[in-house]
């Protein structure tokens, strides 16, 4: 019975000790590839992994990435830093979120407004004076 026991004990410690050293993306060992740490939120994930993830939020349009836990770790729900996006994304993908939220950001604010000159992109601050 001693022995069942322990080898219970044992199967649970080796289950707890794959989750927390697994890439949850693809389930393999951290070891087995190039380990990141999140900035944000010190979450560890393949670096090959958080690639096509990150690249697919942003081709969906996400401004606010949240880490790939957030549906299964409520502590998880941050959004992530664009430190965090530079350090995992080429730097195409990166400006092309970096504009995304720059286009967000200008067009949500009452005192800032694009340029009118067609393809100037540049944007200013409305004088309401």
């Amino acid at each position: 019975m001693l022995i069942e026991e322990d080898e219970k004990n044992e199967k649970k410690r080796l289950e707890k000790d794959k989750q927390e050293n697994s890439c949850i993306i693809c389930g393999e060992h951290l070891q087995e590839g190039l380990p990141i740490v999140l900035k944000t939120c010190k979450c560890v994930f393949h670096l090959d992994c958080l690639k096509p993830y990150f690249k697919e939020e942003i081709d969906k349009g996400t401004i606010e990435i949240k880490c790939p836990l957030y549906s299964t770790k409520p502590d998880c729900n941050k959004t992530l830093s664009h430190k965090d996006l530079m350090g995992v994304l080429s730097q195409e993908m990166f400006d092309k979120w970096a504009q995304m939220s720059l286009t967000r950001a200008v067009d949500t604010m009452e005192d800032m407004s694009w340029c009118p000159t067609p393809g100037c992109g540049y944007a200013f601050v409305k004088d309401f004076n």
